[in-house]
């Protein structure tokens, strides 16, 4: 195999990986713009005190299970 044959099978590995990076790429930004939609459509149905609540709730739930994790391994 010459060095020309080898260049080649090179440019023609580029371009099938840079294929893929932009298949994924565009399925995660397809993914993302309807996850985004479908999160406005459920947040312009509730009401600010009904999102405070449950943002205060969540904050909440999450630091109590990062302190357990923190603590039991320090332990």
């Amino acid at each position: 195999m010459g060095t020309q044959a080898k260049r080649q099978q090179k440019a023609d590995s580029r371009q099938q990986r840079e294929r893929l990076a932009q298949n994924i790429a565009g399925r995660i930004t397809t993914t993302q713009g309807r996850l985004a939609n479908r999160l406005n459509r459920v947040a312009a149905k509730t009401t600010r005190r009904q999102q405070i609540l449950f943002f205060t709730v969540l904050i909440l739930l999450l630091g109590g299970c990062f302190g357990y994790l923190i603590l039991s391994n320090i332990r």
